[in-house]
């Protein structure tokens, strides 16, 4: 499955807001099979991944040649944000 197909995306004109801002935003919108090949912001992808067993490594991969920054973010079971970029 194409993960940006099962995404909703958020613009973010600026590249500045922080997970939690856009977590509680409401400009979210259905993606679409494609993210446009060039953009001055940064693109948030919002989705869920149900994993099929608790294995503790496993690997999302992307392979979006237009990237060229990815910064992955999850929400702990006390509601605080953590992640990686």
């Amino acid at each position: 499955v194409s993960f940006v197909a099962a995404a909703e995306r958020l613009f973010d004109p600026t590249g500045t807001l922080t997970a939690e801002a856009v977590a509680g935003s409401p400009d979210w919108q259905p993606s679409s099979t494609r993210l446009p090949n060039t953009y001055a912001g940064a693109i948030w992808l919002r989705l869920t991944i149900v994993r099929p067993d608790q294995r503790e490594n496993w690997f999302l991969n992307f392979t979006y040649p237009m990237f060229d920054h990815i910064g992955v973010w999850q929400r702990d079971p006390g509601g605080s944000w953590t992640g990686t970029e």
